[in-house]
């Protein structure tokens, strides 16, 4: 709890502040906009990433789950040398979520994909992991809401009540 939004929390979206209102229109689409004149250094939002991926030359200064800064005080991949943990449940998460799938090939990796094909393939192995790495359960969620124009200021997700496909989606 580093940060804290600057004014009070959206009513159904906690991690915005109350001044943001979604619009839209045909010359932009959809956009964010505030009622209030905000000065520069506020914060008007804190969300945690849903997913993340270190740059390689940061490999070995932060934890590869959490991106804890850890230097020197991190625990080494049992496989490989191209990824570093802050503890051994994070070991154990990121191996789940993702490191099971590029520990072979991390060198590689990075020599033939972008930053943002690496980051790419993080988000779709985490939200594999979501619904248990069963591809069709995962593609059956996102097809139902694929059509739905609601957006998250739609739901009351203060609770957790939104649905994990739709937080995939938005």
């Amino acid at each position: 709890d580093f940060f804290k939004l600057s004014y009070p929390p959206h009513p159904k979206v906690p991690f915005i502040a109350n001044c943001l209102k979604l619009k839209s229109d045909n010359e932009f689409g959809r956009y964010v906009v505030t009622d209030t004149a905000l000065q520069p250094g506020e914060i008007i939002a804190i969300e945690e990433p849903f997913s993340k991926c270190l740059l390689r030359d940061q490999n070995y200064k932060y934890c590869c789950n959490c991106l804890s800064d850890n230097c020197l005080n991190l625990i080494p991949c049992k496989h490989c040398t191209g990824a570093m943990f802050c503890s051994e449940k994070c070991q154990s998460d990121g191996w789940k979520k993702f490191h099971r799938f590029d520990c072979a090939i991390i060198d590689k990796l990075d020599k033939i994909c972008t930053k943002i094909i690496r980051i790419a393939v993080h988000t779709f192995f985490e939200a594999l992991d979501i619904y248990n790495f069963n591809v069709l359960d995962l593609m059956n969620a996102l097809n139902e809401v694929a059509d739905d124009p609601s957006t998250v200021f739609d739901h009351d997700i203060k609770g957790g009540k939104i649905k994990r496909a739709r937080v995939l989606a938005t």
